[in-house]
């Protein structure tokens, strides 16, 4: 019975817990770096503020709302972070991220677009990886090169990315991913 009563409660709290988690670190959005690519700003900046509701943002002490700045400054006590997270979007701008979709459509569209990266070893700067969704042209090569003729893969291209994380970077310098994303950020946050 002692099982049953402990075993129910740590299930259900681990498995919100993986979510919760899972949901703040991936998204089609967010590069992924290997070893020669990665650093601790690359690393802090790749990741996602959402909010899940008035229970499980209290349940977490908002952590999940305010995730990217726990990653950046991971001592700041949470009663902080809101005002903290106002004060870092100006600085990061195009840098910070946030998706306010449903939970259970976040779960199910970041596990169906980002599970496959492909190296591209023709590039100068090796280890960042992109999720690219619906590109033809990619899908195209994919279709030919797995011999699959009816099944959708989702790709992460490769690009470029030595300027990606530096915010002296000029706007026309950035890549086309990073050029909507902070077009969209300046429009939202009046720049």
């Amino acid at each position: 019975m002692a099982a049953f009563l402990y075993g129910i409660p740590l299930f259900a709290f681990s498995c919100i817990f993986i979510i919760v988690t899972y949901l703040n670190h991936a998204h089609p959005s967010v590069p992924h770096f290997d070893s020669t690519e990665w650093n601790w700003l690359r690393g802090a900046l790749s990741t996602i503020d959402r909010d899940y509701g008035m229970l499980m943002n209290w349940a977490f002490h908002n952590s999940n709302q305010n995730h990217v700045i726990h990653h950046l400054f991971p001592m700041l006590p949470h009663y902080h972070a809101f005002e903290a997270t106002e004060a870092i979007k100006p600085i990061i701008r195009d840098y910070y991220k946030y998706d306010d979709t449903p939970i259970l459509k976040a779960m199910w569209r970041d596990t169906m677009e980002c599970i496959y990266v492909e190296p591209d070893e023709s590039s100068e700067n090796k280890g960042v990886y992109w999720q690219i969704l619906d590109n033809i042209s990619i899908f195209q090569k994919l279709l030919k090169r797995y011999d699959r003729k009816n099944e959708l893969k989702r790709v992460a291209l490769k690009v470029d990315l030595q300027k990606t994380y530096d915010t002296r970077a000029e706007p026309g310098h950035q890549n086309e991913p990073l050029a909507k994303v902070a077009e969209s950020a300046e429009r939202e946050l009046d720049l």
